[in-house]
C-alpha cells in the first residue's frame, strides 16, 4: 500500500505489521537528512545506498505504511506532521550501496547505525554533538536511558557530560521525552516530546555559532606571561588560529580531544590584541573572530635582603625577604661584581666570606621583562677585623715552677707566644702543645702573657695577661 500524501484518514491501522515494528532514532535521522537534501535541491539524498523496496514503516500513532519506491518515501517525508511522523521501521530491511551494488541486510538498530557510520552520514550522537549548546541547551532535568536501557536522571550540563562519556563513543543519546529545551538563538523554550520535535529545532538553527571565548591569566606578572585557555569552541571545530600584533597567525588544534592552554610572553610593558578565529564547518565562508585586550603591565619588586654576620668571622649570609622573591631571577652584587644569582641559590640565602678590615657595598638588583630599567638595593657593610679571643689557665707545680695550658678555640690554629714579663719564652700554637711550664727564678708579682701573631684578620695581633705572684 503506497500513498503518495498521508494525513490521520488516509493511514491504515495494521496491528500484525506494528507489532514487529522496532522505534529508529536512526531511521528518523535518515529521513531527516532525505527532507533537508529535497529542500536543497539535492538530486541524491543518498548517496551512498539505495533503500531494497517494499520496506514498512511505522507512524506514531501505531499506523503503518508500506512504501514501493523513493517517490512514496519522499511523499511520506513530506507529509509528516508533529501530530503524525514516521518514527519506526519494520526490520529486516536491505539496502544496496550505489559504488558497489553490493546489498547489505540491517536486522536492527544496531546494522542501521553501523551503515550511518559507513556512509559517514550524521547519527543521533553526531548531530546531537554538533548541536547541544550551539542550538539548544536542556532546561534540567531532563531523563536519558543508558546502553543498558536503565533510566538516568540528568541535573546539570556537567552531569551530562559526564553520563555520555561514560557510556562510549558508539552511544547514541537516548531520551525520553518529554523534555524541556531552550532554543540558543532565539532563548525560547520548547518541549520535545519525539525525534521529529527534536529535527525540527536542529534544522531550523543557525549552526554558524560565535559563542567561542579564550581566557588570560597572568601566570608571572613579573616575566610578563601569560596563559591562553580557548573555551567554549563548537566541537566540530578542531583548529582555530590566534593572530598576534605582529600579523603572525598561530594554528591550534585539539589535544586529544581537548583544548589545552598555551602561554605567549611580552617583552616588556605594552598593550596589545590577541584574537582567536575559526571557520565552523557548517559556515566555510563565515569566519568568526574574537579580540582580547591583554595589558602587559610594569611592574618592579620591592626588593630587600638582610644582612647576618656569623659570630666570630667574617663569614656572611645575605637573605632575600621581599614578597615576589619566588617570581624574579635576581643576582647578588658585591661593589659592583656579580657573585650569585638566586638560580644557584634557590632558597634565597646567600653565604659569602668577607676581607677584614674593608668597606663592602653589596646589593641584590634584577631585571625583567615587566621592569626593564631594573631594580636594586644596596648595603654598605664595615667589615670587622677578627681577633681570636685568647685565654689559658695555670697550675702550680711547687717550687716557683708552674704551668700555664692555652684555653680557646682557636689555639690549634694560629701562632702565639708565651710571655713572661714582657720576654718571649716560646712559640705556642699551630703544631705545639699549647702549654709552658716555667720555674720563676725569684719571687714577687710577674705578669704572663699569650700574644698572637699578625696575621690578615688580626693585623695587630691580640694579648690576654694574668699577674702571677710568687
Amino acid at each position: 500500500m503506497t500513498y503518495s500524501c498521508v494525513s490521520d484518514e488516509t493511514i491504515v491501522s495494521n496491528q500484525n505489521l506494528v507489532a514487529t515494528n522496532t522505534q529508529s532514532a536512526s531511521l528518523m535521522a535518515i529521513l531527516n537528512r532525505v527532507s533537508n537534501s529535497s529542500s536543497s535541491s539535492d538530486s541524491d539524498p543518498l548517496p551512498c545506498f539505495d533503500f531494497v523496496y517494499p520496506i514498512t514503516l511505522g507512524f506514531n500513532t501505531s499506523a503503518t505504511v508500506i512504501i514501493q519506491n523513493d517517490e512514496a518515501l519522499l511523499d511520506v517525508i513530506e507529509s509528516q506532521t508533529s501530530n503524525l511522523y514516521i518514527d519506526s521501521v519494520q526490520f529486516p530491511i536491505q539496502v544496496t550501496f550505489e559504488n558497489t551494488n553490493t546489498t547489505m541486510t540491517l536486522n536492527n538498530e544496531t546494522d542501521l547505525i553501523d551503515l550511518l557510520l559507513e556512509c559517514e552520514y550524521d547519527t543521533i550522537r553526531t548531530i546531537f554533538d554538533s548541536t547541544y549548546g550551539v542550538c539548544f541547551d536542556f532546561i534540567y532535568p531532563v531523563s536519558m536511558l543508558d546502553n543498558a536501557g536503565n533510566h538516568t536522571t540528568i541535573n546539570s550540563s556537567s552531569e551530562l557530560s559526564q553520563f555520555i562519556d561514560s557510556q562510549g563513543q558508539n552511544y547514541q543519546p537516548n531520551f525520553v521525552f518529554p523534555i524541556r529545551v531552550l532554543d540558543s538563538t532565539l532563548q525560547q523554550s520548547y518541549i520535545l516530546h519525539s525525534y521529529f520535535d527534536f529535527f525540527y529545532i536542529i534544522n531550523d538553527c543557525n549552526r554558524c555559532p560565535s559563542t567561542s571565548d579564550f581566557i588570560v591569566e597572568v601566570t608571572n606578572p613579573h616575566s610578563l606571561v601569560f596563559r591562553i585557555k580557548p573555551i567554549n569552541i563548537p566541537p566540530d571545530v578542531d583548529r582555530i588560529f590566534f593572530t598576534y600584533p605582529d600579523g603572525s597567525i598561530m594554528p591550534y588544534e585539539r589535544t586529544n580531544g581537548e583544548w589545552l592552554p598555551f602561554t605567549i610572553s611580552s617583552s616588556g610593558p605594552v598593550q596589545f590584541q590577541l584574537c582567536q578565529s575559526y571557520t565552523h564547518p557548517n559556515c566555510p565562508n563565515e569566519t568568526h573572530q574574537n579580540c582580547n585586550t591583554i595589558v602587559a603591565e610594569e611592574l618592579c619588586a620591592d626588593l630587600d635582603f638582610s644582612v647576618e654576620q656569623l659570630s666570630g668571622t667574617t663569614d656572611y649570609v645575605f637573605t632575600a625577604n621581599f614578597e615576589d622573591r619566588d617570581l624574579i631571577d635576581y643576582n647578588w652584587v658585591i661593589n659592583d661584581s656579580v657573585v650569585g644569582n638566586s638560580d644557584n641559590f634557590p632558597n634565597h640565602t646567600f653565604p659569602v666570606t668577607l676581607s677584614p678590615g674593608t668597606v663592602v657595598e653589596a646589593c641584590i638588583k634584577y631585571t625583567s621583562e615587566a621592569c626593564l630599567e631594573g631594580v636594586s638595593v644596596c648595603k654598605t657593610i664595615e667589615v670587622p677585623y677578627i681577633c681570636p679571643e685568647v685565654d689559658f689557665s695555670y697550675m702550680n707545680n711547687g717550687d716557683n715552677s708552674y704551668t700555664f695550658s692555652a684555653n680557646f678555640d682557636a689555639m690549634n690554629s694560629i701562632v702565639y707566644g708565651w710571655y713572661v714579663d714582657g720576654n718571649l719564652i716560646e712559640t705556642d700554637g699551630a703544631g705545639g702543645d699549647n702549654q709552658l711550664t716555667f720555674q720563676f727564678s725569684q719571687g714577687g708579682i710577674h705578669n704572663v702573657c699569650i700574644i698572637t701573631s699578625e696575621s690578615h684578620s688580626c693585623p695587630n695581633g691580640t694579648s690576654f695577661c694574668k699577674t702571677i705572684t710568687i
